[in-house]
């Protein structure tokens, strides 16, 4: 498999993720660990060698190396057709399972051979978007998707998994499990932060400054439909032949309908209480369900409901923002990733709506978008092994703070070494009375 990532010629600095000084602790030395993240669709790992100083949420992190591979397309097949249930024996979920834990390795491998530290990670951290079952109201179930047991024998490192798990144990949601890694990665000593995410789904996460509020106030939610409401009118507009819109130019074409606007908007979704998310992100069905039906009474051109569609996405963004400052949660810049951060016309809508918050692409403040999921899952583990919690019931709904992940042992000495850590630990801020 072809290595994605770009040259990684002086790789130790190619990020740094700092706490505020004020909560900074050192510890003897720093601690490696291997972060993994398989993306939604199972199409892609990337992978992130971390070295972390201090110890819970008062570590600062330092990615070392990074990488990006594709995943086989029969392993990314049999995702899907699992996730249809087109298969659901053990038999396949084992398979995948083994076949997403060769890449897993095939990426810690590169990821060694690429570093120059000395310092052996402690485990493997694996982030996974997992096999669910949806029941009624808040019930959910979820099966980790790669082989923990076939990682640890093929790479020697102890695992850490399962994130998911305890949450859902703990009643909670399942996610998003990333928010406190995302807070240690990007919140700022004296500016609040809001991290949006335009992927499919529209997400944010609200980081609050350091030195003002801390972890304690960390919200994420789902705020509504995203990239994916879009990209289906543009494959409506042009026949299958573009997948998105670039730049949002397809768009500015057409004109926005208010009565669409209004129909959107008015959805219950908006009214739903937080915490509020789901695994799949949010449903585009329910909001075209009845649109096309609407357009063709009323005349209205795929370009019509394409521009409507983009506004929509920004009104439903300024309708979430306005809900953290009716809590008072101040704000002072928004940061924005994802695939919706190279619509021009989209983020210029976003602008207006919020103005005087300031707007700019994650890449603008100096980091690197791509990496932030497989340090996330990093940061997952390094929590894990100092007994800290990363869920919390204003993030997920679980009942108490849970620390999360579930351990498979590597070899002997890896094992030894890090319950030696363990041992050592000493926690930050966030603490849990029981582990996941």
């Amino acid at each position: 498999m072809e290595d994605g990532s770009s040259r990684t010629s002086g790789v130790r600095s190619i990020l740094r993720f700092r706490r505020g000084a004020t909560h900074r602790r050192k510890s003897p030395q720093p601690r490696t660990i291997l972060g993994v993240d398989i993306s939604s669709d199972v199409s892609s790992v990337s992978g992130a060698l971390v070295s972390a100083t201090g110890r819970g949420t008062d570590m600062h992190v330092e990615v070392v190396a990074k990488r990006h591979v594709a995943v086989p397309s029969s392993a990314a097949n049999l995702y899907r057709q699992l996730a249809d249930g087109k298969h659901a024996t053990p038999s396949h979920l084992a398979v995948l399972g083994s076949q997403l834990a060769k890449v897993v390795d095939e990426v810690t491998g590169q990821l060694k051979q690429q570093s120059n530290t000395r310092c052996d990670p402690l485990a493997v951290a694996i982030c996974d978007g997992g096999l669910w079952s949806l029941g009624e109201g808040s019930l959910r179930h979820a099966l980790a998707l790669v082989d923990a047991s076939r990682v640890a024998e093929l790479t020697g490192y102890n695992v850490i998994d399962g994130f998911a798990l305890g949450d859902l144990a703990n009643n909670g949601q399942g996610g998003p499990l990333t928010t406190v890694p995302l807070w240690m990665l990007l919140n700022d000593p004296q500016r609040t932060r809001v991290l949006l995410d335009l992927g499919r789904t529209t997400r944010m996460t609200y980081l609050p400054a350091t030195d003002r509020d801390g972890a304690e106030r960390v919200v994420a939610m789902d705020v509504g439909p995203g990239m994916a409401l879009l990209d289906h009118f543009v494959k409506q507009l042009t026949a299958g032949d573009q997948q998105f819109d670039p730049g949002g130019r397809l768009a500015v074409q057409g004109r926005r309908v208010e009565r669409l606007l209004q129909h959107w908007l008015g959805d219950p979704y908006f009214s739903r209480p937080l915490p509020r998310w789901h695994p799949h992100g949010v449903s585009t069905a329910r909001f075209l369900a009845d649109s096309v039906e609407m357009a063709v009474d009323a005349d209205w051109n795929v370009r019509d409901l394409l521009c409507t569609a983009t506004h929509f996405i920004a009104d439903s963004i300024q309708l979430a923002i306005n809900r953290l400052l009716e809590t008072d949660r101040p704000i002072d810049q928004l940061l924005v990733t994802g695939g919706g951060s190279q619509n021009g016309m989209l983020l210029q809508e976003i602008s207006e709506r919020i103005e005087p918050i300031s707007v700019h692409r994650l890449g603008e403040v100096g980091l690197d978008d791509e990496t932030i999921p497989a340090t996330s899952a990093a940061i997952l583990g390094l929590l894990h092994i100092d007994g800290v919690a990363a869920s919390q019931p204003t993030i997920t709904g679980a009942h108490s703070p849970q620390v999360l992940g579930r351990l498979t042992r590597g070899t002997p000495d890896r094992w030894q070494q890090l319950v030696e850590t363990i041992s050592g630990a000493s926690t930050g801020s966030l603490k849990s009375r029981k582990a996941g």
